[in-house]
């Protein structure tokens, strides 16, 4: 399954015809495995295949197999011109990242225009906890279930190390100033500001990311942390009235019990 996904991903990045030969060599796969892969998918009726050209295409079936979604209000596409304002702004690499179970998703990115932007993968990244972006995200859970997913990372994914008390201190930070700032956690020589985004009406847990090399996100962190907070506050106006600044207790009216 995981191979066959590989291969759509590849046309979608080629879109040009692909012979068996060429499929094996971008994919990394044995030699019997291409011509056999690509086979079944044109069985399936998602490739075509020009038996005098030797060579295969997505066509239309593959198309209506997921056309149904582009009617669909989804809360990534809700928040594509929040990210490009910020990536306008900002200059910098911004992205809006989700929860896939215990994984970080990265939905879609918008590329800065500084010198070495980070090129981000869109799909699912590594677990929530070995980031500053999935800290972020789940800064949006209860602390009980944040602390939960933690755990469960440490149990089921020892191949991706982290610190679990410095995880579950950013998460809280994060829920508690709007933003966490984080260097060089999953990717040495990078920085990232992420911000929890308020529950979306659908569902899902979200987080704004803006990245960037470390020495010029260490440099600029205020700049963006301002920014992003003063965009965040128009966007979603009751989620700013309702979030105090650290440490500010709430004011209560004379009279009020």
């Amino acid at each position: 399954m995981s191979r066959a996904f590989a291969l759509l991903q590849l046309f979608g990045r080629e879109r040009r015809l692909l012979s068996a030969t060429a499929i094996q060599t971008a994919l990394g796969l044995p030699q019997a495995s291409a011509p056999v892969l690509a086979r079944e998918l044109a069985a399936l009726g998602y490739l075509t295949y020009d038996a005098q050209a030797r060579t295969y295409f997505p066509n239309e079936r593959l198309v209506n197999l997921t056309s149904w979604l582009g009617a669909m209000n989804l809360p990534v596409r809700r928040l594509k011109d929040l990210v490009d304002e910020v990536a306008r702004v900002t200059r910098e690499t911004t992205s809006p990242c989700s929860r896939n179970s215990r994984f970080l998703q990265i939905d879609h990115f918008c590329l800065g225009n500084q010198p070495g932007s980070i090129l981000m993968q869109t799909g699912r990244a590594a677990p929530l906890p070995c980031s500053g972006a999935g800290r972020a995200v789940l800064a949006a859970l209860s602390d009980t279930d944040a602390i939960a997913v933690i755990a469960d990372v440490r149990r089921r994914d020892r191949q991706y190390p982290f610190d679990a008390t410095q995880a579950a201190r950013d998460v809280r930070l994060a829920r508690r100033h709007g933003h966490r700032v984080t260097y060089d956690v999953m990717i040495p020589g990078i920085g990232a500001v992420a911000f929890p985004l308020p529950p979306d009406p659908a569902g899902g847990c979200f987080a704004l990311v803006v990245g960037a090399p470390t020495p010029r996100s260490r440099d600029h962190q205020a700049s963006f942390v301002r920014t992003c907070h003063r965009i965040l506050a128009r966007r979603f106006p009751a989620a700013a009235r309702d979030r105090l600044p650290a440490g500010r207790p709430r004011r209560v009216r004379r009279g009020a019990r």
